[in-house]
């Protein structure tokens, strides 16, 4: 009787254990930081001319744990107000809609194509007519130095921004009548 007992103890403690793990597993997971999908690079190509802030496009996919890594560092940054500059991702494996920045109509996977994007997690970032500002971060490298690779490449690419919007500016004056 008492080896009965015990066999029935042990079985409800398996059942129960079952059913604990069976409700974990299937309880919603808590979402990590997300960035903005991109959805319309031509609108992003205007606000960047008009307000001089670069589009950093983080390149990623589903199931990579480095774009995960690359994610909880940018989210934060692109909820800093005084970055200069806009966040989107893009991700290699999905069929979501895009508008490039010449207005025509694509898919993320296919505009990753398109610019070559073979590796991810990849930080690009563009200027207003789509053209590469900074050379891309590639990858995470020393997890702790990632932060600081991806705002020397902010850097990088709003004094590209600048210097060509000071020689524009330039050129301008220099047609202006003279009084």
């Amino acid at each position: 009787m008492t080896g009965s007992i015990a066999a029935s103890a042990r079985r409800a403690v398996a059942v129960l254990t079952a059913c604990i793990l069976a409700w974990g597993l299937a309880a919603p997971v808590a979402a990590g930081p997300t960035l903005p999908a991109a959805s319309d690079l031509a609108a992003s190509g205007r606000a960047i001319a008009r307000d001089g802030a670069p589009l950093v496009v983080l390149y990623s996919q589903h199931d990579c744990p480095w774009c995960d890594h690359a994610r909880t560092q940018l989210a934060p940054l692109a909820r800093e107000p005084g970055i200069g500059a806009r966040f989107a991702q893009i991700d290699l494996d999905s069929a979501a809609p895009l508008t490039d920045f010449a207005g025509r109509r694509t898919t993320h996977g296919a505009f990753a194509r398109d610019e070559g994007i073979r590796f991810t997690p990849m930080l690009v970032i563009y200027g207003p007519s789509g053209e590469r500002l900074a050379e891309p971060v590639v990858g995470m490298g020393a997890v702790d130095f990632y932060g600081d690779r991806v705002m020397k490449a902010i850097d990088q690419a709003r004094q590209r921004l600048e210097a060509r919007h000071m020689h524009s500016a330039a050129r301008s004056a220099g047609r202006a009548p003279r009084s």
